[in-house]
């Protein structure tokens, strides 16, 4: 779901014990944000077009990002890189 900025923002796409919350942009790059200090721990850059689809992987926590040309990228969100 994009909100009316463009930004994924979807409830239950995120561990709900995370301090963790991710965005992404019409640009494709996602930013993870730490939402008890509302700093951002990482900016992750790889898709080409807009990010389409966030959400966490339940049995690890990693980020699968989803541009809109339908290309996928997992993302180890601790170390703020693409596990390739």
């Amino acid at each position: 779901m994009l909100g009316r900025r463009g930004f994924f923002n979807r409830e239950d796409q995120y561990p709900k014990r995370s301090s963790k919350f991710c965005a992404g942009d019409g640009k494709g790059v996602i930013r993870l944000i730490d939402v008890m200090t509302g700093e951002v721990r990482h900016i992750l850059e790889a898709h080409d077009c807009a990010v389409a689809s966030l959400s966490f992987e339940p049995e690890n926590g990693n980020l699968i990002s989803v541009n809109c040309d339908g290309n996928s990228i997992s993302w180890d969100i601790s170390e703020g890189r693409e596990i390739k």
